[in-house]
């Protein structure tokens, strides 16, 4: 009423006033872009060590070579 009685130009918020907006005719390229916080995958980690089935085994002279090349 109190709009009415003033004159004034008003309107109701809606949850798709801004879709409806002049103003907002051209905001859709914000839309498209992919949100950066989005992906909440953690990279994977690389082993710190190596493993067993880094190592291989030479039956001749009974030792383990290491990923390196070298004899343990």
């Amino acid at each position: 009423m109190l709009l009415r009685s003033s004159r004034l130009r008003g309107a109701a918020a809606d949850t798709s006033m801004h879709s409806r907006g002049e103003r907002f005719e051209n905001q859709t390229h914000h839309k498209a872009q992919p949100d950066p916080l989005y992906d909440k995958a953690h990279p994977k980690k690389h082993a710190k060590s190596y493993r067993p089935a880094d190592f291989t085994y030479d039956a001749v002279a009974g030792t383990f070579i290491c990923p390196a090349g070298k004899p343990l």
